[in-house]
Parts: C-alpha cells; sequence; structure tokens
C-alpha cells in the first residue's frame, strides 16, 4: 500500500541481556513512495508486554507474561517515527 520496493534491509538489534534468550529484529523496505516508511520489528522469544519495560520483578506474573523485551524501547521508535511524519 506504500508503494515500497521489493528490496528489503534487515538487522538485527543489539541484545542487551545475551543470557534470555530474546532477540529482536528489523526488516526496513527503504524505498517507499511519497516519503512512507515501512520496517517491521520481530520479537523473538519476548513475553507478552510492550517491548523496553522493565520486568516487573514478580516471579508469577513473569510466568504468565513471558519474558521482558529490554533490547528495544517501543515507545522510543513509536515517537521517532511520529517525530519524522508529522501531519500537515
Amino acid at each position: 500500500l506504500n508503494g515500497c520496493g521489493s528490496d528489503v534491509e534487515t538487522a538485527r538489534i543489539h541484545d542487551l541481556v545475551p543470557d534470555n534468550d530474546v532477540t529482536v529484529t528489523a526488516r526496513r523496505w527503504p524505498q517507499c513512495g511519497g516519503g512512507g516508511e515501512v520496517t517491521l520489528y520481530t520479537l523473538e522469544n519476548g513475553g507478552h508486554r510492550w517491548p523496553g519495560r522493565p520486568a516487573t520483578g514478580r516471579p508469577l506474573l513473569e510466568r504468565v507474561l513471558g519474558p521482558a523485551v529490554p533490547d528495544f524501547d517501543g515507545t522510543a521508535e513509536v515517537w521517532a517515527f511520529f517525530r519524522r511524519h508529522r501531519l500537515p
């Protein structure tokens, strides 16, 4: 829908906690029409929680929600996107 080309740039996000088995990969389509931007972030083995939030410190909740994802700050990334793409 954004008129992106088929070329994809793939990068693994720096793994801040290597022993937690959580990884983050970014796939970016750089050639989109009209200044559009498409990036897919894949959080492998992360829990069901907002990325970038610290662990709760409560073992039962951690078991239910799964591991935290400290390698990627979802709030900062969303904010950066909207700073780059302001409404007219």
